[in-house]
């Protein structure tokens, strides 16, 4: 029971920060090729 809630407190950081990354590289990935594409023509 110990070990399972101090693997969790390990897995439960990494799993936010992954997410976290994740939707921050999502979010900025649209609003690259628009910006890019008004600049072109």
């Amino acid at each position: 029971m110990l070990g399972n809630l101090f693997a969790w407190l390990i897995l439960i950081p990494f799993i936010l920060a992954f997410v976290v990354g994740f939707l921050a590289y999502d979010f900025q990935k649209p609003t690259v090729p628009p910006d890019g594409e008004l600049n072109k023509p």
